[in-house]
Order: C-alpha cells, then sequence, then structure tokens
C-alpha cells in the first residue's frame, strides 16, 4: 500500500488533494461521501470532482459505491497520501523507504530527511475490532459515528503525547512530528526482544534495566499498559521500550490493575524463557 503511494505520490496534484480532504471532512458525519458534497466543500465544480475522483481511484486512494448519486470514501491510502503530504511541507521527511516492521495495528517504514534515516510509524487501529477498540480504550470518548481512520488518528496523537512528555526520560523513540495517523520518530536500531537470546549471566541484568525503564515511566506519570516482548527493543547500548498508544496515566481508574498485567507479562516472559525467577508481587509493591 505504502510502498505504491510512493510510486505514484509525485503524480498527485493540489487539486487531487483537495479533494481528498473534502473526503475527509464528509467523513466525519458519514461512511459515504455524496459526489455533490465533495464539491461544495473542495470549492471544485461538479466536472472537476468526477474527474479527480476517477484518478484517485485508479490510483487505489478511494473506494466508490452507488447509493442514489455515486459516494466515495477514503481508503487509507488515501488517509496516507494526506498525512505524507503534510509531513514533507512541514519538511519533516523528503523520501519513504523500505518496510521495517507491521504489527495487528500499525505498519512501520524507513524515511529519510536529508542524510537522516528516521521511523515513520501508520497507525493501522482499524484493523482489529471496533468494539474491542472502544472497550478498551478511552480516547474516543462517546463519539457514536468514527471511522477507522479516525481511531488511528487518536492513536497516533496519544502515542506522539506520550513520547513527547517521556523521551528526555525515559528510553523510547524521541519523537520529530505527527499528523493524522502518522508519527515521525527516531529510528531504532535494534531487535525485539522476543528475537534476541540474552546470555545467561546477562539475563538478570536485562530484566532489571527494563524495570528501570518502567520505574522511570512510572515516575513520570505513565503506565504502558501494552508491556510485551514484543515491545521491547534490544541493542548493543540500549533497551527501548516502544508502542505507546495504549499509555495511560498512573491516576486512571485501572492504573494498577493494567500495570499489574505489564509486570505479570515480563515475569511470566523472562520465566518462561529463561527460568528466571521474579517475585512478581514484590515488584508490584515498589511502584506503590
Amino acid at each position: 500500500m505504502i510502498s505504491n503511494l510512493a510510486s505514484i505520490f509525485k503524480s498527485l496534484e493540489k487539486e487531487d488533494f483537495k479533494v481528498l480532504r473534502a473526503i475527509e471532512n464528509g467523513m466525519k458525519t458519514r461512511k459515504w461521501v455524496p459526489i455533490t458534497s465533495i464539491s461544495v466543500k473542495s470549492s471544485l465544480p461538479v466536472d472537476e470532482v468526477k474527474y479527480r475522483i476517477g484518478r484517485l481511484g485508479d490510483f487505489e486512494l478511494i473506494e466508490g459505491k452507488k447509493i442514489g448519486e455515486k459516494r466515495v470514501r477514503l481508503k487509507f491510502s488515501g488517509y496516507d497520501a494526506l498525512a505524507l503530504n503534510v509531513l514533507v511541507k512541514r519538511d519533516v521527511i523528503d523520501s519513504i523507504g523500505g518496510e521495517i516492521g507491521v504489527g495487528k495495528e500499525s505498519d512501520i517504514r524507513l524515511a529519510k530527511k536529508g542524510n537522516q534515516e528516521v521511523a515513520t510509524k501508520f497507525h493501522r487501529e482499524g484493523k482489529v475490532n471496533f468494539r474491542q477498540i472502544k472497550k478498551m480504550r478511552d480516547y474516543i470518548g462517546e463519539r457514536k459515528h468514527y471511522s477507522w481512520m479516525y481511531v488511528a488518528s487518536l492513536a497516533a496523537k496519544r502515542e506522539y503525547n506520550v513520547l513527547s512528555d517521556l523521551y528526555k526520560h525515559v528510553d523510547v523513540p524521541k519523537p520529530y512530528d505527527w499528523n493524522r495517523h502518522v508519527i515521525v520518530m527516531e529510528n531504532i536500531n535494534g531487535d525485539e526482544l522476543s528475537n534476541v537470546w540474552i546470555k545467561e549471566d546477562d539475563v538478570n541484568f536485562v530484566f532489571e534495566a527494563i524495570m528501570k525503564e518502567i520505574y522511570k515511566a512510572f515516575d513520570h506519570g505513565y503506565i504502558h499498559a501494552d508491556m510485551s516482548e514484543y515491545n521491547i527493543l534490544i541493542s548493543e547500548d540500549r533497551i527501548t521500550i516502544i508502542d505507546w498508544p495504549q499509555a495511560v496515566s498512573k491516576h486512571h481508574p485501572n492504573a494498577y490493575d493494567l500495570l499489574r498485567r505489564d509486570l505479570e507479562n515480563l515475569c511470566n516472559y523472562f520465566q518462561r524463557k529463561y527460568n528466571l525467577d521474579k517475585n512478581f508481587e514484590e515488584l508490584v509493591k515498589k511502584f506503590k
């Protein structure tokens, strides 16, 4: 999806982006946006809108449906185009590179700003069940109509804000900027804890180093709330905790339960893989 977008991005014209933004705006209140509404929101004639919709459809940035008159909606690739256009205009990135990670709720690709290599995280919360998202995440609130792209943008905003608060105090990727559902951040050259085999003499040291970062995050007001061996990167000189969109304040009503779950996940992983026996309850008490 993103690789195709990189190849067609230069072909998109300002009128194409006007139409994409008009569709995005229309999707705040409906699932499918009529061409007449897009014309009004974009200040483009209906015939011009129809032409642009044909182009955008060929580029697979939107999809259409006949409901009386023809209606369209953004695909995630169209949302990608809108976000990348802003980040390029802000001079945050100037090119998109290869894929470096795919999760159930995000895609991560390398990007460049001049000679600097950065990571771009595309939130894809729409890949999971909407009902489960609404049940577990308080940032959707009571909004009755929301698209998967709206959910992804809220997750990106939440993660960017958390990283901005933490990066000077906790080993997390440094955030540079965000737009819609995309965050541009420091590229960490490390491997997931799940893919690393730690030498026996170093197992306890690594566990304690991870705990140190969790303590520091807690001291600065946050609980990760999704801690696992897949959200910890190990490199030669760093242990970095990633993926913070589900983070909650330590004053959240469910903070204690979420903290216990994080610590239990970590202890279970080290017990299972390295037979490291840690007193889980004692670890929890340190946070009290």
